[in-house]
């Protein structure tokens, strides 16, 4: 193979005394090289862990100034128990999110898992493990619709769950009246959602169960590869051979899925059923999803990424409030994590395609 600079193309390279090449000349096109930059190595660190870093900052300056209420085990044990239900729910929203589209719907399906859940077992008398499947079985069918409706309709993803929500918020109200269900809750329900196991809270098992399964479906299966493809460009998928449809629809399943899951987390850790808990989480469950595409893997959405964001805003929040932080400081920083999340995305993914 020849080489790409002939011997006919003028090259003039002087070095300096401290060992640097000043620019080289080739043809016509000057090459300066980059002096006083970072190794790529080490730039790309910076990307992949910059959360993580702040995050244990955060929990060190916290630590330091109430660590009689913030720095204890009991303080850590609430914090994971109690994002438990987001960080499931943050989980569902990047399926849809890897493949392209967006499930505006998800906090209103956590509240139908949640009602359904709650009045399956309380009101009919439904076996626990029935009123469980039969709620994570309906905000599944919810997913369906969503992604029928994209695919098939050609509705975009934004508007259609959207609309999805607003339906479903509005047939809570009118089932419930705008009650809360909690006559009939198991006590074995309450127990394991406050409960723990080893000394950690057991709805954490279940956010590692969840994310184990999910990463492996993502990054090691061909339904992730071939997800992601469609999120990157779906035309270009469709020319290869991949079933463009049915890959969206089964996203926006798996998410409906994974939301039912949270919904009936919600459940066993308030011992009740609120058709406005789950509506009332969008705005998390959306800044933790792109918060999350901020680390780990920078610009794309993760499973340890999304994780790491929502127990970075919990842990963030926690701490605001003991340091004696006004109420409403919760939604001010769940929106800034948004608008930052979503800028940082954008701009690892442009850094990725230069």
């Amino acid at each position: 193979m020849s080489n790409p600079i002939s011997s006919e193309t003028p090259v003039d390279t002087n070095q300096h005394p401290d060992g640097l090449t000043s620019p080289a000349t080739v043809g016509r096109r000057t090459v300066t090289p980059r002096v006083g930059v970072l190794p790529t190595p080490v730039v790309g660190s910076l990307e992949k862990y910059a959360l993580v870093g702040v995050f244990v900052l955060c929990v060190a300056v916290f630590s330091a100034t109430v660590p009689e209420t913030f720095f204890t085990m009991t303080n850590a044990r609430n914090i994971a128990a109690n994002q438990a239900v987001l960080a499931v729910a943050g989980l569902a929203a990047i399926v849809p999110l890897i493949g392209g589209h967006f499930d505006l719907s998800l906090g209103a399906s956590i509240g139908v898992s949640a009602i359904v859940a709650g009045a399956t077992v309380g009101n009919l008398g439904f076996p626990a493990p029935l009123a469980i499947v039969t709620a994570i079985v309906a905000s599944c069918v919810i997913g369906v619709v969503n992604g029928l409706l994209v695919t098939r309709l050609r509705v975009n993803s934004l508007i259609a769950t959207l609309g999805m929500s607003s339906v479903l918020a509005g047939g809570l109200a009118w089932y419930t009246k705008g009650t809360t269900i909690s006559d009939g809750i198991p006590d074995q329900w309450q127990q394991f959602g406050t409960g723990q196991w080893l000394g950690i809270p057991c709805l954490l098992y279940l956010v590692a169960a969840a994310g184990a399964i999910l990463w492996y479906l993502m990054a090691r299966t061909p339904f992730g590869r071939q997800l992601e493809a469609v999120g990157s460009n779906a035309k270009a998928a469709a020319l290869v051979g991949i079933n463009v449809q049915r890959l969206t629809v089964a996203s926006f399943a798996l998410a409906g899925a994974l939301a039912g899951v949270a919904g009936v987390m919600q459940v066993f850790r308030a011992a009740s059923a609120s058709p406005t808990a789950g509506p009332a989480l969008l705005l998390p469950i959306v800044s933790a999803a792109f918060l999350g595409a901020t680390t780990i893997r920078p610009g794309k959405y993760n499973v340890l990424g999304t994780l790491v964001a929502v127990y970075f805003i919990g842990t963030t929040v926690s701490g605001l409030a003991l340091s004696g932080v006004a109420f409403y400081v919760e939604q001010i920083f769940n929106g800034a994590a948004l608008v930052l999340g979503v800028a940082l995305s954008r701009a690892f993914a442009r850094h990725q395609q230069v």
